[in-house]
């Protein structure tokens, strides 16, 4: 069994403002994706229902890419003073709404969208490493 990285990326898209703990879960026996409201439907009638009783499970917490994160390595690699400067004065709870709009307005889209793919599929692979999990990419 293998996962392919570029069809799990997304799900390590992460806001910590969000969800605390792990939302996305990965079962090392059939290599499937679970949301933590499925595992609460599959886990219904037990007694005690923590991260604990998942890894117990044979489950392990998907990888994590905090978007905000990445949303700022992406300022910094425009290496522009002006820009960091602007950005550098937004409050952390306004930061992912007003980088939204200066990516829109700006045309930036596309570049944005093959920046945060390419820190998604990296951080997808250093996961799979780390938990010794196999994995391929989509073949063209």
């Amino acid at each position: 069994m293998f996962i392919i990285i570029e069809n799990v990326i997304y799900y390590g898209r992460h806001y910590s403002e969000e969800h605390v703990g792990s939302y996305w879960w990965f079962n090392l026996n059939d290599y499937k994706i679970y949301s933590i409201k499925q595992l609460e439907s599959l886990f219904d009638g037990e007694n005690c229902f923590t991260q604990e009783s998942i890894l117990e499970k044979e489950f392990i917490p998907f990888s994590k890419t905090e978007i905000i994160e990445v949303e700022k390595d992406y300022i910094k690699k425009k290496n522009n003073k002006k820009l960091s400067k602007v950005f550098s004065a937004v409050s952390e709870v306004d930061f992912d709404q007003v980088f939204k709009k200066y990516i829109d307005n700006n045309l930036l889209i596309s570049d944005w969208w093959n920046f945060e793919r390419e820190k998604l599929i990296s951080d997808a692979v250093e996961w799979c490493k780390l938990n010794g999990i196999k994995y391929r990419f989509k073949q063209l």
